[in-house]
């Protein structure tokens, strides 16, 4: 039950907060927030988390995996009320569960592709050749990089 209440009362500070305070000091409360119980949890258990060892590793992480999404609802709080925001949160692990389908789909219905049966060595070069979308590489640091695909305008592309 306390869970479920500090998971609903999240929509509901995002929901006061975020008109307040805007969205980007709302996403970094919830951040801060989370991280001081993240410690103190640490701190009950005795668990080590090795921070000089993986701080790259936590950080891009935080940052996909709590910093942006907080942001979004943040944003989202704006104009969405805190019931609707839940309701839209709970339908992740059913689109979690579908994107997986369709993976699981695409890899045991087509096993045989290989992207070097079109002359590419790697996946990334084989859109890149594509005339229809655009490739962006940003840099996360630490050697890391994002590919961004997106499709291009139709009159952008080449006939």
């Amino acid at each position: 039950m306390l869970l479920a209440a500090i998971w609903g009362a999240s929509f509901l500070f995002n929901r006061i907060a975020a008109p307040t305070l805007g969205p980007v000091l709302t996403a970094e409360l919830r951040t801060v927030i989370a991280g001081i119980a993240l410690l103190a949890w640490f701190a009950v258990t005795g668990f080590d988390p090795q921070w000089r060892r993986w701080w790259r590793q936590y950080l891009v992480m935080g940052i996909l995996t709590s910093a942006l999404p907080f942001l979004c609802w943040a944003y989202a709080a704006l104009s969405l009320t805190a019931g609707l925001m839940s309701v839209l949160n709970a339908t992740s692990p059913m689109w979690g569960a579908l994107l997986s389908a369709v993976g699981s789909y695409l890899s045991t219905s087509n096993a045989g592709f290989d992207v070097r049966d079109y002359g590419f060595a790697k996946l990334g070069e084989l859109v890149r050749a594509q005339d229809y979308v655009e490739v962006k590489e940003v840099s996360l640091g630490s050697g890391l990089t994002q590919v961004q695909v997106r499709l291009k305008p139709r009159s952008a592309r080449s006939r």
